[in-house]
């Protein structure tokens, strides 16, 4: 049973532009911010990406997800 559902559609940003499903950041190692994406299921129509770190100490979790056509 899934709980969440991501998708990614094709042409929702300009062209040339290419999509990250996440892009989490956290600034400090003591933070416990996070991303957890448990029970989804995730697919794309389109070019998209799993993960963008977007600071230095980043955490994404995916967790009993169902991934379909993720590069």
């Amino acid at each position: 049973m899934y709980y969440c559902i991501r998708n990614v559609i094709k042409g929702a940003l300009e062209e040339g532009f290419v999509g990250y499903i996440t892009a989490q950041g956290r600034t400090n190692t003591t933070y416990l911010n996070r991303f957890v994406s448990k029970n989804c299921n995730v697919f794309k129509d389109g070019t998209v990406f799993l993960e963008r770190p977007w600071r230095p100490f980043a955490r994404v979790l995916f967790f009993n997800t169902s991934m379909s056509n993720i590069e």
